[in-house]
């Protein structure tokens, strides 16, 4: 549950810093794009230009920053040694920052409950199974995707 609400806070502080567009979308990534992984029904998508993001958040500096240290240090004690490392350094996550990431909801679905999701594209599979491995979620599999 500690999981969710991080990447619901993340997703929301990435949402934020992606307000600008610089013109890239699905059509012109080459190649699938995530959001074609986001379902037809979604009641609202986010589109995160990943790339934008890590060339406007200057890394260097908010590695500097007390509040992301902070950060840094709260996730190796709860969340393990690698998911401080990708904190530390993104690219080490597994998942592609040249690409867009989607977060979306269903507020409206069949889950009575609704329905949250991120969706992204990955670079480095073992890098992520390794991210997914350390923490306290669980990964499944199915037709093809894991969730």
């Amino acid at each position: 549950m500690k999981n969710l609400w991080l990447v619901i806070i993340l997703a929301a502080i990435v949402s934020g810093f992606s307000a600008c567009d610089d013109g890239i979308s699905s059509a012109n990534l080459g190649g699938e794009s995530a959001a074609n992984n986001v379902p037809e029904d979604a009641s609202a998508v986010v589109a995160i230009n990943l790339k934008s993001l890590m060339g406007k958040a200057d890394m260097d500096v908010m590695k500097k920053m007390a509040f992301y240290e902070d950060m840094v240090a709260e996730s190796a004690r709860q969340q393990g040694e690698t998911m401080a490392k990708v904190l530390e350094n993104p690219e080490k996550s597994g998942i592609d920052l040249n690409q867009n990431a989607y977060f979306f909801m269903d507020i409206d679905g069949k889950d009575e409950n609704g329905l949250i999701g991120f969706v992204f594209t990955i670079s480095d599979k073992g890098q992520f199974e390794d991210l997914v491995n350390e923490s306290d979620m669980e990964a499944n599999e199915s037709n093809g995707f894991q969730y």
